[in-house]
């Protein structure tokens, strides 16, 4: 093996230094010892790069695995027995405590259809502030988490975070979980005074507030 000039001249001048009363040609063997020195210096240089390498490696897998892990981490909305609004992360390394991340509690909706045009509109009731409220959401809208946190924020309903993005996210989740639980619709009279109801009999209704109408108008409850 070709030993570079510099560290030949180095580690010659280096032995002169530590053994001064000795010129190196009276060492046997020196040129040997001195080729055997660098070979044992290049094998551990080329061991030190290696594990370089081979931690670099490990280092970019364990990033990689860690970005797949953050992204597999999901903010889960649900209730508890008592019918508080919570968050649970889940996919961690280790399990959070759930965060309580609204103003009101036991939330349930049900399903109105009206009995004439057969449109679609739900009621959602919850407790604010110790009060039982209803909210009126329209099917067309059901969808559009925006409206859906506008109904909640219209009885003094929100979720407890900065972040739009985020509360946008929990309402979206807490309607589709809601929505899960929706049994058969509950067909209500259109208006006060003579209808056609689901069986195409003519009824007449006398009070306007169990009406479609009057539902649609009054929004909140």
């Amino acid at each position: 093996m070709e030993i570079p000039r510099e560290r030949w001249n180095e580690m010659v001048s280096q032995i002169e230094v530590d053994y001064p009363e000795k010129p190196m040609h009276s060492y046997p063997n020196w040129q040997m010892e001195l080729e055997m020195q660098c070979f044992s210096e290049n094998i551990i240089a080329a061991k030190k790069i290696q594990n370089e390498l081979v931690l670099r490696e490990q280092r970019a897998d364990w990033s990689e695995a860690e970005r797949e892990r953050r992204k597999a981490e999901v903010e889960m909305v649900s209730l508890d027995e008592g019918g508080e609004v919570y968050v649970q992360t889940i996919n961690t390394r280790r399990k959070y405590a759930p965060r309580y991340v609204a103003n009101f509690c036991n939330p349930t909706i049900s399903c109105i259809k009206n009995c004439e045009t057969k449109e679609i509109a739900y009621i959602l009731t919850l407790r604010v502030s110790g009060r039982i409220r209803k909210v009126i959401v329209e099917g067309s809208n059901a969808g559009n988490e925006s409206y859906f946190l506008e109904r909640l924020n219209s009885v003094g309903a929100d979720f407890l975070c900065d972040r739009k993005e985020q509360r946008m996210r929990y309402t979206a989740q807490l309607w589709n979980m809601l929505l899960a639980t929706v049994d058969e619709p509950i067909p209500v009279v259109p208006r006060k005074g003579w209808y056609i109801d689901e069986r195409s009999q003519i009824k007449f209704e006398e009070e306007e507030d169990k009406t479609w109408d009057y539902l649609m108008q009054k929004k909140s409850l």
